[in-house]
């Protein structure tokens, strides 16, 4: 299954948040949406980096009450360390990254290098039950005497 798949179903939705802005606004935001991970954009509307519920945690413990008066942009992942998957590529693949180097969300980069969505590890892990479900139930109907073969 393609990475363009999974948001071909769950939708391409892309959320972010000024860099400018409050902790306490990016905080609201990620529980307004549900979500675990704004894209964080400069004034222009150009990418910066990532601000993840991790990157929250890690502020916390390093500056403590501190961080009520912190942005986002001193807490985010800079774009450079944003690490990317072009949609094309496998959920296998997306997987091996994830894993590989912890982390639990992937932005997504379509053919023309731009952001074309967001992956969290459920988004995942959701696809390839989906796809070992089918190959169970192919291979039950085909025991079975159900599966032409």
């Amino acid at each position: 299954m393609k990475i363009s798949e999974i948001l071909d179903k769950k939708g391409r939705d892309i959320y972010s948040i000024e860099e400018n802005r409050s902790i306490l606004d990016f905080v609201m935001n990620l529980t307004e949406k549900r979500i675990g991970c704004l894209l964080v954009r400069n004034s222009d509307n150009e990418i910066t980096g990532i601000a993840t519920e991790r990157d929250l945690v890690k502020a916390y413990s390093k500056y403590k009450n501190q961080i009520t008066s912190m942005n986002v942009k001193e807490i985010m992942t800079p774009l450079s360390q944003i690490i990317t998957i072009k949609e094309d590529e496998d959920v296998q693949n997306a997987m091996s990254i994830m894993t590989s180097k912890k982390i639990r969300h992937l932005p997504t980069i379509n053919d023309k290098n731009k952001v074309s969505g967001m992956l969290s590890i459920g988004d995942l892990v959701n696809a390839l039950l989906t796809v070992k479900d089918t190959q169970i139930m192919m291979l039950q109907d085909y025991i079975n005497g159900k599966y032409p073969g």
